[in-house]
């Protein structure tokens, strides 16, 4: 079960809370970029043993998932308070924007 945050009077406004997770969502697209810049080259394993390359490779893929992963959470969670901006009458953000 996933929690997501109620726009409410007593509560951060909907367009704070959208621009909270667009802002977060874009430092997880640039720590992405950068993690791929990273990613594992033989060259730097060839004297590591023989399975050295093939596990970097693997640990390297695993972290890019995990990242996607919570960009993912944060597009479920900014779509979920844009939804209730439009019920409410607020001016939503641009999905499409956060989305690259």
């Amino acid at each position: 079960m996933k929690a997501f945050p109620i726009v409410n009077l007593n509560g951060t406004s909907g367009a704070e809370l959208a621009e909270q997770c667009k802002a977060a969502w874009a430092a997880l697209q640039d720590a992405l970029q950068a993690l791929q810049g990273m990613a594992p080259h033989g060259r730097d394993y060839q004297t590591a043993g023989p399975t050295s390359y093939n596990i970097a490779r693997a640990q390297h893929e695993d972290r890019v998932r995990r990242l996607e992963s919570v960009k993912e959470e944060i597009m479920e969670v900014y779509d979920f308070i844009e939804k209730q901006n439009v019920k409410l009458g607020q001016t939503p953000g641009s999905g499409a924007k956060v989305r690259g």
